[in-house]
């Protein structure tokens, strides 16, 4: 048996550091935490060195003392006597993050070693199939990835910090605070899609509903260089790229089907490809819809790519992939909903999810509304956004220029107003466009 890894001597060093200059724990606490420590005593020292920190007193060897008192600590660390050994070792308070780096390396192994465990612990149960191990699997690894220290709280002064930083990156870009659609109005709309939200795109069929979510990621990805996950989940890779082809060129899809292309057309391709080659967009066309794979592969996307839009087409075609929705429909929708939800949160991305709407639209023969959402269950509650595109097509003029304006309709927005803009539909090439003023 190999030993566990850690590295005592790092530990007390660290430890000696806290104790003689209080200020180290300000380049120190977002590395390590209580459970860092593998030394039993070392970790009771650093929760009594921490809460001290954090009820704004001094950090000297009495003011811990006490706190370790308070917890009924202070005979199991060996007193005065350890804590006096501490700050006599051979340390440098400068080195402080060095040592604290070290001490988060070990329990970021002793974590893999334990998250090795728990794999071998599933995959040697017969009940589970080897998917669900897969899956579960990659889930724990990625946690202990990018959960090194635990630290689940934000002091507000680090949260005012990063929102100054975020509207100091919005100067010059419209009011834009998260990722642009490349719709001008909807972006003034919204400020642009903000990480963690869940957006729920939602049509009837033939609304374009696709359409849409691909323009979006076709100007993240081409324009704005930002890496996007594409799953697509009625249509093949192929398909996709066409259509994304086609908006970017200007080449019909019915060309692009038939085959019938003029040297311009060709020309044109060409270009379109050239630029579409440096876009980082990731399709995936996987005919498994369970959304705990796509969970997977997106953690997988995210740690290979740095993914920071996830799109889905469409949740309707997606299974729970758990037994609590078995023959219910409206809670497996409500599990997938809350599911893509702790996506978003977890990869700290937007996720975009496209979404029918059910047939009483139709029977209206009104604008859709939040009690359209299709096997709704908790889509709505999950959502920061949703989403309706409307167009009117039934027009008895089959040539009116209305058939080509769309309503994007801004049903929710959990941190902003709601409204309707419109676009411009290009139905022979499948896409959105800004409308001209």
């Amino acid at each position: 048996m190999r030993e566990v890894p850690c590295n005592i001597e790092a530990e007390e060093f660290l430890l000696g550091a806290l104790l003689s200059d209080e200020k180290t724990i300000y380049d120190i606490v977002d590395i390590v935490n209580e459970d860092s420590f593998y030394s039993d005593i070392n970790k009771r020292v650093y929760g009594a060195i921490f809460e001290t920190f954090r009820q704004g007193e001094t950090i000297d060897i009495v003011t811990v003392a006490e706190q370790l008192k308070k917890r009924n600590d202070f005979e199991a660390v060996g007193g005065y006597a350890y804590l006096t050994s501490v700050t006599s070792g051979i340390f440098l308070a400068s080195n402080a993050v060095k040592y604290a780096e070290i001490v988060a390396e070990k329990a970021t192994l002793r974590n893999l070693i334990k998250a090795g465990q728990k794999i071998v612990s599933l995959a040697t149960n017969d009940e589970n199939a080897a998917v669900d191990v897969m899956n579960e699997s990659e889930k724990i690894i990625f946690d202990v990835s990018q959960k090194r220290t635990g630290k689940t709280y934000s002091h507000i002064k680090d949260v005012l910090s990063d929102v100054f930083i975020n509207l100091e990156n919005s100067i010059g870009k419209g009011g834009i605070t998260g990722i642009p659609t490349g719709f001008k109005d909807l972006d003034e709309k919204l400020s642009g899609l903000k990480n963690t939200d869940l957006v729920i795109v939602a049509a009837r069929p033939g609304m374009g509903k696709t359409a849409f979510m691909l323009d979006i990621a076709k100007y993240a990805a081409s324009k704005k260089k930002i890496p996007v996950a594409v799953f697509n989940l009625e249509m093949s890779k192929d398909q996709v790229v066409t259509r994304i082809l086609s908006s970017t060129s200007g080449v019909t899809s019915n060309k692009l089907k038939s085959g019938e292309l003029a040297d311009a057309d060709w020309a044109d391709l060409a270009e379109a490809t050239a630029f579409l080659s440096e876009a980082p967009i990731y399709v995936d066309d996987t005919l498994e819809s369970k959304v705990t794979d796509i969970r997977a592969k997106c953690r997988k996307l995210k740690m290979e790519k740095d993914i920071q839009l996830v799109i889905i087409d469409y949740l309707q075609l997606m299974s729970s992939g758990t037994k609590r929705g078995e023959g219910n429909r409206v809670q497996e929708v409500s599990d997938i909903s809350r599911a893509l939800k702790m996506l978003a949160r977890e990869l700290n991305v937007p996720v975009i999810v496209g979404s029918q709407l059910s047939r009483d639209v139709e029977k209206r023969k009104d604008k859709p509304m939040l009690s359209d959402l299709r096997e709704s269950g908790s889509i709505e509650q999950d959502a920061d956004i949703v989403m309706f595109i409307h167009r009117e097509t039934d027009n008895e003029d089959k040539d009116s220029e209305f058939n080509n304006i769309a309503e994007i309709i801004i049903a929710k927005h959990r941190s902003g107003s709601l409204g309707t803009i419109k676009l411009f539909f290009d139905g022979e090439h499948t896409s959105f466009k800004n409308l001209a003023k």
